[in-house]
């Protein structure tokens, strides 16, 4: 054979081996590929079915009883080591009173209240006083005598019990001869003392009243 043709079957085996080696190598790549695709498709269709599978169960709600848990009754141990039957616990006793027997009833202190002082006036009598301050004419008493019968002397004190809620002071604020006619004021001239006094009565004080115009003096005398 020509020495040319055996360097050319040398080239050609040459490249045919490489060839099938490239071959070999990508089909190796290629079933490494493939391995791994199979592995990981394994691998994620549990997956993929079990989300499927909650997606496709319908949600069910239902209301959960409630049960009232009682306390549990006492196990005692017995003298081989097992378990006594359950004994419920006792029940609290309510406490008892210790007080020894009650003697006789103590008499009630009733506290008095102090009897109203009262110094009379003129035109007052026993029944009108006693009348006044809701009381009998026998439960008045005073350091004096007192009359049964007509008119008290003006200043008698006098010692009432106290049976009405809210009284006013005895002692008056202004006598009644200032305010009122009595046998004191029949002397009294309400103009001249108006003239005397020199105040607003004195002056040009008018007033209409329902019989015509009045000054001051006059309305005081009205009225």
């Amino acid at each position: 054979m020509k020495p040319w043709k055996v360097a050319s079957l040398k080239t050609r085996s040459a490249a045919n081996r490489r060839a099938s080696s490239r071959r070999a190598a990508a089909l190796m790549v290629v079933l490494a590929w493939w391995l791994a695709v199979v592995a990981c498709s394994r691998n994620l269709a549990p997956q993929s079915q079990m989300n499927a599978t909650l997606q496709a169960a319908p949600t069910q709600t239902s209301a959960i009883p409630t049960q009232t848990v009682s306390a549990a009754p006492e196990i005692g141990a017995t003298a081989d080591g097992g378990q006594a039957n359950p004994q419920p616990a006792a029940p609290a006793r309510e406490p008892t009173s210790t007080a020894g027997p009650l003697g006789p009833n103590p008499t009630s202190r009733v506290t008095q209240e102090p009897p109203i002082l009262y110094y009379t006036q003129a035109g007052d009598t026993l029944n009108a006083v006693a009348a006044r301050f809701n009381v009998q004419p026998k439960e008045i008493n005073s350091p004096e005598k007192i009359k049964t019968e007509g008119l008290f002397d003006p200043g008698v004190l006098l010692l009432i019990p106290p049976r009405l809620g809210e009284t006013s002071s005895s002692t008056p604020l202004i006598p009644d001869s200032e305010v009122i006619y009595s046998p004191s004021a029949l002397d009294f001239d309400i103009k001249e003392f108006s003239l005397e006094a020199g105040g607003m009565l004195a002056k040009d004080y008018r007033e209409w009243r329902s019989n015509g115009w009045y000054d001051g003096p006059g309305v005081i005398q009205r009225v």
